[in-house]
């Protein structure tokens, strides 16, 4: 027995609240209740989970109308939800599952949601996975009350829909009519296409002429960038020169100002020389001056000595030619020299001790003058080291003050243009700074936009790379299934001809026992019509006995006939059902081959939908891509902008500092210098005034000193000329003539001494003359060596006005190379910001000057002026809209060969249909005819197309003739009669092509007791390859259930099913059937 459907989850729909699990068994689920308990409702909500959107068919209003309302004590329901829970495990549905859950949930407010095993799909998704299965809200599947009535109530063409649905070409028709949606959404689109396409076509001309325009604008722009790019290029190429020309006076400047340098520094190294020079001969000088005061002195007393000497010795030859005179005065004169000895003695004496004090008076001063040499020599010491400290390697004069002077103005004036530049490239560094702040956000916008076309543009190539891959997988199954397509249909070849053989026989068994049937009844009435004569004789129990077995006998023969028909009708069955199942799976393969075609055909028709969105996608995400490329190069530009400026501010603040540092020190060097220099000379004047004074004073000292000396001497003389008389007196009286001998020699001695003194006055008088010479010639080189000096401080002062007048040669040159280069990068920064395009790179033929390019430049300006407004988005526009003129002739193109195929599909939907219907309906009308027969115990019926011309939409009409009547339409039988007909449509449907499960509500309601007993032995034929489930009052029925339910309403409103025993469930029948009569 077959279970497909395991069981169904009910609540909140109609009369269920609560949550209700219905088990279904193999074979036969009978479900029985009072009228108004909910057992329909059961019916129903199979009905609405399988997709039914008509309220009506549900016995509602609304839709809304299924969900439960409520009692008085219960609230309502805000939803409801059914689930039908099937057994997957022969994948008699093609899905990957042993078992499936089906299930829809609808709400209050209209919404409606299905579900495959919990995911959400659609409603199209569920009516295509029960198309030809049998199972669907209006298939032959479920039967409910009234249904019957319709089957056979209906129009013809209404009719037909059960029958398609047997025939397997639902889902043909399902896609036909899929394919005509598709062929007038297609005829639609091919309509705007057209219309699109013919506006686009004016568009496109239009945006052509403005495209052209644009190019000849754009060309001469073009024209007019190059020419203006030429001009600022040669620009640059003459301040290249100029800086070159510049540079190089720069540098011979630069060499003269080094030429100079090292001749300022020779003539201070002279002027140095020089004053060491005069220096030395004035020092020479003082010596020599010095030595001539001192020959000078010798001079004098050697006039003095010759003086004395000849006095001495007139007076020696006046004292000999006298000595007799005077020697009888010698003693007179010797008391008279003795009192005059003892007077130059005292004077004598008296003098020594004056040229003693005058001695230490000089040796004072002369220490004093020593101690002032050193100091002037010390104070030279100190200025000297200042002079060493502030960078010069001798003593600092005015001069090099004013030098210094000169060079701090020059330093103050180069630190105000640094601070001039620095603040020039603070403003920049503001600016960029700015630029680059602002820019941040753009990146970020840019980066994100970036990655998110990126991200699309990724999910889009995916999408088309696994499309691809699933067309080839399909077309690699639709070759699988075109080969197990020939195989099968050698099996159903195979088959045929064993089926063909088994109707032959069938035919033969039937037409013996269609004679042999006549003489069985005729002997069956005798037989009963004797049995009734022996019962009114009241014959004995052994005849009654004896004809009763005779008519079993009979029954048996009949029975034995009639089974040799049924076995050899069922006999090979196995070979019809294997048969079936061949022409399913041809079927289905078929249909897989046809849905993967289809698939194939929306997996290229998206495939060209995502490549243009792909080219479109692609073309954004390049133009952002070049868009954000862009900005970070300018970005890094700025970048490596703000670093070279911040590194060239932090040089320059270097330099700043250096020099306001080297200005602070060279200003505090220059206040000491001033102050070392004044001090310095005030000093030096200081100690050499005073140096002079003590030298007059020296010399006062020395002249007295030596007048002294000479009174000395001469004082000496004199008492050693006294004393010498005197004791010549002395000696003359005790010897005359050893005196006279004695003054001859001495006489002698004094011309000697005389003639010596003579000598060395004349050797002295000649040193004096050279010495005078020499003094003449120091004086003489000295004033030379003044003139000179002064010469050389002249032409050093030259030389310095010649450096200054250099440097500020030299800054003009800097300065016009500066604004040159100032120049040459105002123009690289405009030529980049306007054309983005280095300057340096535009090449300059030799035939360009600026003349020529001016003109140029000037006619490409008036020709621009000239065109007017022009539509720079012509050209993007005109390429976009002929890319997109061209893909919509193509898409027309594919559009076309679309509704091509679209026909070409429903021609051979429509002849695959029509050869299934023709076929699957002859199958069902002789299975119809056969259990038509069954049912009405004989009889004849038939199914006859109203159009065989056209036996897609011609309609059905049954026509019946139960024993004993006319051949006539349904119409016109009776309500009994109807519903065995309509029975006999359903079995026979089933018979040829059985259902997973079957729900029959109430059909056998009409029945009587001979016919449900029909009925029944249908069910447990059938029951072997469908499932049953049954709603029935009647006794009989439910006696074959399997399982038994029994819906009760303990609770006003509320359904409740319980599991009931056959005399639980015959005493709900016998309750069923006394209200019925009560009715």
């Amino acid at each position: 027995m077959a279970r497909y459907l395991k069981s169904i989850i009910l609540q909140g729909f109609k009369s269920f609240p609560l949550k209700t699990d219905i088990q279904f068994v193999d074979g036969i689920t009978g479900i029985v209740g009072a009228n108004g308990s909910g057992k329909s409702n059961i019916v129903e909500s199979i009905k609405w989970v399988l997709g039914e959107q008509s309220a009506r068919s549900l016995r509602g209003e609304k839709m809304e109308d299924i969900i439960f309302n409520g009692t008085k004590d219960r609230l309502p329901s805000s939803m409801a939800e059914v689930s039908l829970i099937f057994d997957n495990e022969k994948k008699w549905l093609p899905l990957d599952y042993t078992e499936v859950e089906i299930t829809r949930r609808m709400f209050r407010s209209g919404e409606s949601q299905y579900f495959i095993n919990r995911s959400k799909v659609r409603l199209k998704d569920i009516v295509e996975l029960f198309l030809d299965t049998g199972i669907g809200r209006d298939s032959y599947s479920i039967f409910e009350q009234g249904k019957i009535d319709r089957l056979l109530s209906e129009s013809p063409e209404e009719r037909r829909i059960l029958f398609e649905d047997f025939a397997g070409i639902s889902k043909f028709k399902f896609r036909k009519e899929e394919a005509l949606k598709k062929l007038e959404n297609s005829s639609t689109n091919l309509q705007r296409l057209n219309d699109i396409i013919f506006t686009l076509e004016n568009e496109v001309e239009s945006l052509r002429n403005q495209a052209e325009v644009a190019k000849q604008y754009n060309e001469l722009k073009l024209k007019l960038k190059e020419c203006e790019l030429k001009f600022e290029a040669l620009r640059v190429k003459n301040f290249k020169k100029e800086i070159e020309s510049k540079i190089r006076q720069k540098e011979e400047n630069e060499k003269k100002q080094q030429s100079l340098h090292n001749q300022l520094e020779e003539i201070e190294a002279k002027i140095i020389d020089t004053e060491g020079k005069i220096i030395e001969i004035e020092n020479l000088y003082s010596l020599k001056k010095d030595e001539y005061s001192r020959i000078e002195k010798f001079c004098s007393e050697s006039k003095l000595n010759i003086k004395g000497g000849e006095e001495k010795k007139d007076f020696l030859q006046k004292q000999l030619k006298g000595m007799e005179t005077r020697l009888s005065e010698g003693i007179e004169k010797s008391e008279r020299l003795a009192k005059e000895l003892e007077s130059k003695q005292k004077e004598f004496d008296t003098i020594i001790e004056e040229t003693e004090r005058i001695n230490e008076n000089i040796l004072t001063v002369q220490q004093k003058i020593d101690d002032f040499q050193k100091n002037a020599k010390n104070i030279e010491l100190v200025l000297l080291e200042k002079s060493k400290k502030l960078g010069f390697q001798r003593i600092v004069t005015k001069d090099d003050v004013e030098k210094a002077s000169k060079e701090i103005v020059t330093l103050q004036i180069k630190l105000e243009n640094l601070k001039a530049n620095l603040e020039e490239k603070n403003n920049q560094l503001k600016n960029l700074e700015f630029f680059l702040n602002e820019g941040f956000q753009k990146e970020e916008d840019l980066k994100k936009q970036l990655e998110k076309q990126k991200k699309e543009l990724e999910d889009v190539v995916a999408e088309i790379e696994e499309n691809k891959k699933r067309e080839e997988n399909l077309k690699i199954q639709n070759k699988n299934l075109q080969q197990q397509i020939k195989e099968i249909q050698s099996k159903i070849k195979e088959l045929d001809e064993v089926i063909l053989g088994a109707l032959e026989k069938q035919a033969n068994e039937i037409k013996n026992f269609s004679t042999k049937k006549g003489m069985l009844e005729s002997e069956v009435i005798n037989s009963i019509n004797e049995l009734k004569d022996l019962i009114e004789k009241n014959e004995t129990k052994e005849k009654i006995f004896l004809l009763l077995d005779k008519i079993k006998k009979v029954f048996e023969e009949y029975k034995e006939s009639y089974r040799k028909i049924i076995d050899i009708i069922y006999k090979d069955e196995n070979g019809y059902l294997r048969k079936e199942e061949y022409h399913k799976k041809l079927e289905q393969f078929r249909e897989e081959i046809e849905e993967n075609n289809g698939f194939i055909e929306r997996i290229n028709l998206k495939n060209r939908e995502l490549i243009e969105l792909k080219e479109n996608l692609l073309k954004n995400y390049q133009l952002t891509e070049f868009e954000y490329n862009r900005f970070l190069t300018e970005k890094n530009k700025s970048i490596k902008s703000i670093e070279a400026l911040k590194q060239n501010i932090k040089d320059v603040e270097g330099q700043i500092f250096s020099i306001s540092s080297l200005i602070k020190n060279k200003e505090a060097s220059f206040e000491d210098l001033v102050k070392a220099i004044d001090e310095y000379e005030e000093e030096l004047k200081e100690i050499r005034e005073k140096r002079s004074v003590y030298l007059e004073e020296l010399n006062s000292y020395k002249i007295e000193y030596s007048r002294f000396d000479e009174k000395k001497k001469a004082l000496k003389t004199e008492i050693e000329r006294l004393r010498k008389e005197i004791t010549e007196i002395e000696l003359m009286k005790k010897d005359y003539e050893k005196d006279r001998t004695s003054i001859l020699q001495t006489i002698e001695d004094l011309e000697k001494i005389i003639e010596t003194e003579k000598q060395k006055l004349k050797e002295n008088e000649i040193k004096l003359e050279s010495l005078k010479n020499e003094l003449e010639t120091f004086r003489i080189n000295l004033d030379g060596f003044e003139k000179h000096r002064k010469s050389l401080e002249l032409e050093r002062k030259n030389i310095m006005d010649n450096l200054q007048k250099l440097e500020r040669t030299i800054m003009n040159i800097e300065s016009g190379i500066s604004e040159r280069r100032a120049f040459m990068e105002s123009i690289r920064e405009n030529v980049f910001k306007t054309y983005s395009v280095d300057i340096d790179t535009v090449e300059v033929g030799e035939e360009d000057s600026f003349e020529a390019l001016s003109t140029e430049i000037s006619k490409c300006r008036e020709a621009l002026q000239a065109f007017g407004e022009v539509n720079f988005l012509a050209i993007e526009q005109y390429q976009t809209t002929k890319e997109k003129l061209d893909f919509l002739l193509e898409q027309k193109k594919d559009v076309e060969k679309a509704i091509e195929d679209i026909k070409k599909l429903i021609d051979e939907t429509n002849e695959k249909s029509e050869e299934k219907f023709s076929t699957s309906f002859e199958e069902i009308r002789k299975a119809f005819k056969k259990i038509f027969a069954r049912l009405f115990d004989g009889g004849r019926a038939d199914l006859i197309l109203e159009n065989k011309n056209d036996i897609l939409n011609s309609g059905i009409n049954i026509m019946a003739e139960p024993p004993g009547k006319k051949f006539q339409s349904i119409s016109l039988l009776s309500g009994g009669e109807r519903a065995l007909v309509a029975i006999a449509v359903i079995f026979s449907i089933l018979y040829l092509k059985p259902t997973p499960f079957v729900v029959l509500d109430e059909i056998d309601a009409p029945l009587d007791d001979d016919n449900i007993e029909r009925f029944k032995s249908l069910l447990k034929e059938f029951k072997e390859t469908s499932q049953f489930i049954i709603v029935s009052h009647s006794k009989s029925t439910l006696e074959i259930c399997d399982a038994l339910y029994g819906v009760t309403m303990e609770e006003q409103g509320v359904s409740k099913v319980v599991s009931v025993a056959f005399n639980e469930a015959e005493k709900i029948v016998e309750n069923i059937e006394a209200q019925l009569k009560d009715l």
